[in-house]
């Protein structure tokens, strides 16, 4: 199939026929991927997440290099503010019904047995990731 598929699975049509057609200017490709791919029209992921201050500065290169080379449009972002309120934000609590305000955290110090099960049991899913720095 000598088909060409753009972002979000739309298809470029009659690609074969075209790629034979000796008018064909590398501009009209261009344009013609531009018209049908909604890449430039799809809304842009957002994540956000807080925690811990040590590694702010490394998490800030890390997610502008994302963004940078993304063939997605995203935005990330993350507020230094202490491991506590970035568990607090990212696990929520009864009256949120544990729905969080973050959609990842960073701490000192991994979720504790009690707060991963009451988490887990409320249908959230919940990865700990160790991190270390040197």
């Amino acid at each position: 199939d000598d088909s060409i598929y753009l972002f979000g699975g739309q298809k470029l049509k009659e690609w074969k026929g075209a790629m034979y057609n000796s008018s064909l200017t590398i501009l009209d490709t261009v344009e013609e991927f531009a018209s049908l791919s909604n890449l430039y029209t799809m809304p842009t992921i957002t994540l956000h997440g807080s925690g811990t201050t040590n590694p702010m500065h490394f998490y800030y290169d890390m997610f502008d290099q994302i963004e940078q080379h993304s063939r997605l449009p995203i935005k990330i972002t993350y507020r230094a503010v202490g491991s506590s309120t970035g568990q607090a934000e990212f696990l929520g609590n009864d009256e949120t019904a544990y729905l969080p305000v973050t959609q990842f955290g960073s701490g000192d110090i991994p979720l504790s047995g009690t707060q991963y099960s009451t988490v887990t049991r409320h249908g959230h899913e919940v990865a700990q990731i160790p991190i270390g720095f040197g």
